[in-house]
């Protein structure tokens, strides 16, 4: 039985998802009530201009149809305003998923979000390493451009750890992941475990994101090797 959260707890696996009502990009409403019967990864991010959070939401673009396909809805949230989040998904990464504004950090408070100047610090490093990523990536990331795509970042906002929650379709938190570090989001293995398993993958290839999946091809490359002498090859 699920356990309603208490404002002073942080959300925790087993509680309600505290609701929220924000806006996109465009202004317009959304609550995760909204999203009833339907199961939901909820990152959080630090500000528009972020580059490492860049970098983490052009990983989940990458992730974002095969989540699709398995009835996952992505839904990110920023602690910058919705101009600033309209600014920066129209001159960076093109994501198919839902980017919510909680410039007032409502719904940081509510799930009890961390701050840490300690990461802030020990994150610097790789950091660079994602801005040369990004950079390869086609993804912009100058000083002067990410100042543009986002106003003044209170310390708050500049020390927000990311946050990644799993919420089922009855509301219920799933698994939680709080960052160890800003580079740091929840695993592939633990998002396609929330997948049910009459959602799960079952095309068997190699490159598909599923573990099983490419375990299965594994396994059906030996036993045609096996009894053939030749691989299959994958389906055009």
């Amino acid at each position: 039985r699920a356990r309603p959260k208490k404002a002073t707890t942080m959300a925790m696996k087993g509680d309600v998802a505290p609701d929220f009502n924000l806006q996109d990009s465009s202004g317009k409403k959304h609550k995760l009530s909204g999203y009833r019967g339907q199961r939901i990864l909820l990152s959080f991010q630090r500000y528009a201009g972020c580059p490492v959070c860049l970098y983490n939401l052009d990983r989940l673009r990458e992730q974002a149809d095969y989540l699709r396909c398995r009835g996952v809805v992505v839904i990110s949230i920023f602690t910058s305003p919705p101009d600033a989040v309209a600014r920066w998904v129209e001159s960076q990464v093109k994501t198919p998923f839902l980017l919510l504004a909680d410039p007032k950090m409502v719904c940081y408070r509510a799930y009890d979000t961390r701050n840490s100047w300690e990461n802030t610090i020990n994150s610097k490093n790789e950091s660079r390493k994602m801005m040369k990523e990004l950079k390869r990536r086609g993804i912009c990331t100058s000083p002067l451009r990410i100042l543009r795509c986002c106003p003044k970042v209170s310390p708050k906002k500049f020390t927000q750890v990311p946050a990644d929650y799993l919420i089922d379709e009855k509301g219920i938190i799933f698994d939680v992941h709080h960052a160890e570090n800003y580079y740091d989001r929840i695993s592939w293995e633990r998002i396609d475990a929330f997948i049910p398993e009459n959602m799960k993958c079952k095309c068997n290839r190699k490159d598909c994101l599923s573990d099983e999946c490419r375990a299965n091809h594994e396994e059906i490359v030996k036993q045609n090797l096996c009894i053939f002498g030749a691989a299959p090859e994958d389906d055009e």
